[in-house]
């Protein structure tokens, strides 16, 4: 089954058993069977981790800003909001 990138998964739900029975039927795995299809979270959270303090804005408030610019270049991902997982400025540049 193929989709496009702009229709839902629920589109596609009515049809979760029977592609999880094909699969089960198609590709046994033993005591392992495949679990039935469900709906993902929309909501992905990600870290982004080792960049360099030196080229990162030292207030949380322009952050945001900063990185939005450079993963819109990169991806087509959609980037909402960043913010430091260590809050104060100090204790992040003794990591």
């Amino acid at each position: 089954m193929t989709a496009d990138l702009y229709t839902l998964s629920s589109a596609y739900s009515q049809f979760f058993n029977s592609i999880t029975k094909k699969l089960n039927q198609g590709f046994p795995v033993g005591d392992n069977p495949y679990q039935l299809f469900r709906m993902s979270s929309i909501n992905v959270k990600l870290i982004i981790d080792n960049l360099p303090l030196s080229i990162l804005p030292s207030d949380p408030t322009d952050l945001c800003p900063y990185l939005l610019e450079s993963i819109s270049n990169e991806t087509d991902f959609p980037f909402f909001g960043a913010r430091f997982l260590q809050p104060v400025h100090v204790k992040r540049g003794l990591k």
